[in-house]
């Protein structure tokens, strides 16, 4: 097993260049394109919503340097009396949101048929 993360830890240079509601909507619609891999629509839409809600409150440092375990305690109910998404779901958000800040905006598509998952290098946009 290969233990070395298949993403950038850093966010791509391309995230700066946006408006922070600009780089919000586009993790969000790339949030969504990678869940809709993984689940359903309904359950994808449903998991979005309350992702959005989070992300509405946070500035551009706490937008990215925010590290995968702690997006996953912002987004799981630990701590807290809110509901939120499972631990479970709430790390596979945490995931997608830092893969999605390592490459570059719009990196990956809105279409679940354009990407392709490579067991040595994880979700790879066709497009390339």
């Amino acid at each position: 097993r290969d233990f070395a993360v298949p993403f950038p830890q850093a966010a791509h240079p391309e995230w700066f260049q946006l408006e922070l509601l600009e780089a919000k909507r586009a993790l969000l619609q790339g949030l969504f394109a990678l869940l809709q891999v993984d689940t359903s629509v309904q359950r994808a839409m449903a998991m979005l919503a309350l992702v959005r809600r989070e992300l509405e409150l946070v500035d551009s440092t706490q937008l990215f340097d925010t590290s995968m375990a702690d997006w996953a305690r912002i987004f799981s109910n630990e701590g807290c009396m809110k509901v939120l998404l499972t631990q479970q779901e709430a790390r596979v958000v945490a995931k997608h949101l830092r893969r999605l800040m390592g490459h570059p905006v719009g990196f990956f598509s809105h279409s679940k048929a354009q990407l392709v998952w490579l067991p040595q290098t994880g979700l790879q946009s066709s497009r390339r």
